[in-house]
Parts: C-alpha cells; sequence; structure tokens
C-alpha cells in the first residue's frame, strides 16, 4: 500500500535490500567459479577437473537463486494484508458469547490457511540475537501496527528469549526471525505458505529465516 507514509517506507526497504542481495548473489556467481578454476594452477589437478568444479557450482546457484527469484516476484506473501488478525478477546463473557466471529476468517482468503509447518517452527525455535521495533513500527507483510506493548518489550532490555516469549504472548502474537524483524504471527505463515520450507526469507530484508536457507545463502546468494 503505497498510499500510506509507511507502505512508502517498507516499500523503499524492501527495493533496497533485494537489490543488495542481487548483488551478492552475482558476486558469488562470479568469485566462486573463479576460485575454482584457479586450482589447477595451485594443486597438481588438470584444469578440466577445476573447469568443471566451476561450472558444476553454477548448477546449484542457478536453483538457488531460481527460487529466490520468484519468491521475490510472485509477492504473494503480501496478499495477507487483506485478511483481518484476530480481535483481543472480550472480558465480558455475555459479549464473548454473542460474538460469532473470531476475526480469523478473511471474506476472500487469499493464501491457504496451514498448520504450523516445519519451516514456521524453524522461525520460532531460531532465537535472534536483537530485535528490530520501535514505536510505531508496523508489519512488514500486512502493514498493520503491533499491539501497543510490543515496542516497550523489545526495548526492555531483558533477555532475548524473554523477549520473544513476551511478544508471541501478545494479542495478536508477534515472532521475530532471526534477522532480528518482528512479523505478526498470521503473517509468517503467510510467508512460509508462499514459499518452500527451505526458502523461507524474510519479507523485509530477504534474509533467510531457517538454517537450512541460511546455509544455502551463504554459498549461493
Amino acid at each position: 500500500n503505497l498510499q500510506t507514509e509507511g507502505g512508502r517506507a517498507m516499500f523503499r526497504q524492501r527495493v533496497w535490500c533485494e537489490v543488495v542481495v542481487g548483488v551478492r548473489a552475482i558476486s558469488k556467481a562470479l568469485l566462486f567459479p573463479f576460485g575454482l578454476l584457479q586450482l589447477s594452477i595451485y594443486l597438481p589437478i588438470p584444469s578440466s577437473l577445476s573447469a568443471f568444479l566451476a561450472f558444476s557450482y553454477l548448477i546449484p546457484w542457478t536453483t538457488q537463486n531460481a527460487s529466490v527469484v520468484r519468491l521475490l516476484n510472485d509477492g504473494s506473501d503480501y496478499r495477507i494484508a487483506q485478511v483481518r488478525h484476530r480481535p483481543p478477546l472480550p472480558r465480558d463473557p455475555e459479549e464473548a458469547a454473542a460474538r460469532n466471529d473470531c476475526g480469523a476468517r478473511g471474506s476472500s482468503p487469499l493464501l491457504p490457511s496451514i498448520t504450523e509447518s516445519e519451516a514456521l517452527a524453524n522461525i520460532l525455535s531460531n532465537t535472534p540475537t536483537h530485535v528490530w521495533m520501535k514505536e510505531g513500527d508496523i508489519c512488514s507483510v500486512c502493514l498493520d501496527p503491533f499491539p501497543v506493548d510490543a515496542a516497550g518489550i523489545a526495548a526492555s532490555g531483558r533477555a532475548i528469549t524473554d523477549v520473544c516469549d513476551e511478544l508471541r504472548r501478545l494479542d495478536p502474537p508477534v515472532v521475530v526471525t532471526r534477522c532480528g524483524h518482528a512479523l505478526h504471527v498470521q503473517c509468517a505463515e503467510a510467508a512460509v505458505a508462499a514459499a518452500s520450507a527451505n526458502h523461507v526469507r524474510c519479507p523485509l530484508c530477504r534474509q533467510p529465516v531457517t538454517l537450512q536457507g541460511e546455509a544455502a545463502a551463504v554459498m549461493f546468494s
């Protein structure tokens, strides 16, 4: 949504991060094969073998980055913006009994409803080293603000595990990826649904959010 200042700021940061991801991937496509081609100079191996290794590197590089490009161009992980978050539970029992809509259903869901997948479990199990959140920040998927207490919890100075646990207990729950960016848990599920288990990336900075994805990114993207 480019009609809001928050949406425009989020768009600019996404574009910049995607440029950085592209430059890093291209540099590895040049540096790694070049290094493999030099093996025949410093090691007693035939030049044909070093050439084979260089070209062999480009096969998984192409596969890995093709998946990343499809994810970046698809944009389906942002379409959960039209799905409503679950509203806070009412304290009045009579009001709770009268309410028959929990807010989990959207008028036209654009992503399949999924359970906590292996990728989402990995997101929750990987503790970040810091939490990038300040007052007024919005979710990078749905562009809705985080609960009012979220920024205070992130800046409380407590142990990072305690901060993450407290954020998950908010309504709606908030999860923090390995890179330190926060998402509503429903938005994290949407990002998982839009990608394969090994190619889930932060919707904001585009860094992998699983250990498997991080290992592949170190080598190829």
